[in-house]
């Protein structure tokens, strides 16, 4: 389904960002058949369609459309999806510790696409962090503290084609490459959480399209 462009693509980001490490496959999915039990939706009307995922929102919903996997627990991670923008005000690929206490549901870190920049967030200290959560009224100092949370990196979406994106954490540092570039890294102490099992495809508004689907950690 994809052009030759993006196999080379995925084989120089493989090389620049992962080296030549053995890795163990935790997910692959090409979205040949529907979802299966491994997935958990909520506030979607997604489906899959002509071999990829649609993720969008229902008019109503209240929250951002979800798509998650339980996976055996990681710390170092690598994701790589191919995405098709189409319309929605942002996706994020999100990663959680289901049994961790110390933040909102869990919420470890987050690479946040929107259609001109992209974001990656530290949200285990950030602001998902229940010591956050639980003020009223957030003050300067904390404010300051929470701009160190996370990153922008200026990006314009190219609409409605496809892309690649590579998405690596190894220790206190996430990585991101589109389409074989890399665009950005940035180190906080929370992407080094060494027990986050639980994965993220979350879109807000309508539409993005994900395919092949791939999740790998090193042994």
């Amino acid at each position: 389904m994809k052009s030759l462009l993006l196999l080379l693509a995925t084989f120089a980001c493989t090389l620049n960002l992962s080296g030549q490490q053995k890795d163990k496959l935790l997910y692959w999915s090409d979205f040949s058949k529907p979802l299966g039990s491994e997935w958990l939706t909520a506030f979607t009307k997604s489906k899959v369609k002509n071999g990829y995922l649609r993720g969008a929102m229902p008019k109503n919903a209240t929250h951002e459309s979800i798509y998650q996997l339980e996976l055996e627990p990681y710390g170092d991670i690598d994701i790589q999806v191919d995405y098709y923008y189409d319309g929605a005000d942002s996706f994020n690929i999100s990663m959680r510790d289901k049994a961790y206490k110390g933040s909102h549901a869990g919420h470890i870190c987050r690479l946040k696409v929107f259609p001109e920049k992209i974001m990656m967030l530290d949200f285990k200290y950030g602001y998902f962090s229940n010591e956050v959560r639980a003020m009223k009224v957030i003050d300067k100092e904390t404010k300051k503290r929470l701009r160190k949370t996370f990153k922008e990196i200026p990006y314009k979406q190219v609409q409605k084609k496809w892309h690649r994106l590579n998405l690596t954490i190894r220790g206190r540092k996430m990585t991101l490459a589109i389409n074989g570039k890399i665009l950005g890294s940035f180190e906080r102490a929370g992407f080094a959480h060494n027990h986050k099992n639980w994965t993220q495809l979350c879109v807000m508004g309508d539409h993005v399209r994900f395919d092949n689907l791939k999740i790998t950690k090193p042994e």
